[in-house]
């Protein structure tokens, strides 16, 4: 019985060292999603440029005002460039509204030219 004794205070260490290296293993898994921070700014979600192009290309070709013009999108940092030429200035405003309606697009560089 004093060979058990002895191993208690050696089972006891191992039994706290094993909860405690769990509970920091555990702890530090759960602080992974991290890049969910660095995806974000103050004014919200950051989305790739290839994504917002995308988004606003497949606005103006859903668009029967605007989609048989065929224009053309470019985005830097969110910065949408509009090129092309449509018929009317209606027509014009009606892209940039749409291309504004893109998520991700934070200004428009408007260089559509109107047919004369």
């Amino acid at each position: 019985m004093n060979a058990c004794v002895s191993y208690r205070p050696i089972l006891l260490c191992a039994i706290l060292g094993s909860l405690l290296l769990s509970f920091f293993v555990g702890c530090g898994s759960r602080s992974a999603p991290d890049s969910a921070v660095s995806a974000t700014s103050a004014a919200g979600p950051l989305h790739a440029d290839a994504d917002v192009t995308q988004s606003v290309k497949r606005l103006l070709a859903d668009d029967l005002t605007v989609a048989r013009f065929g224009l053309r999108v470019q985005t830097a940092k969110g910065d949408v460039k509009l090129t092309g030429t449509v018929d009317t200035p209606a027509q014009r405003e009606h892209a940039v509204e749409l291309a504004r309606g893109a998520p991700g697009v934070h200004a428009i560089h408007n260089e559509l030219v109107v047919r004369k």
